[in-house]
């Protein structure tokens, strides 16, 4: 399987979503596209930074940039925050 499924908590939007994240870029590669996709989907309602974050909800562990998501752990129904 070459995406996985996570739900996408968003706190400055109170919203979430259902995304499919690529295995084969590294988490920055990812938020940079996510935080596009979700200032789209706001009507530029979200502004997009250099410093977000992804957090993990089930231990509220920081996920780093430079690693992909098979390395962080992340798994198919997890939820992730972008903070």
């Amino acid at each position: 399987m070459d995406k996985i499924l996570i739900t996408l908590y968003v706190p400055l939007l109170e919203a979430n979503y259902d995304i499919f994240i690529p295995q084969n870029k590294t988490i920055g590669y990812i938020i940079m596209n996510i935080q596009k996709g979700i200032s789209e989907l706001s009507d530029d309602n979200f502004i997009t930074s250099a410093r977000r974050i992804l957090v993990s909800k089930k231990d509220g562990k920081v996920v780093d940039y430079n690693t992909y998501p098979s390395e962080s752990n992340i798994l198919n129904g997890d939820t992730l925050i972008l903070l």
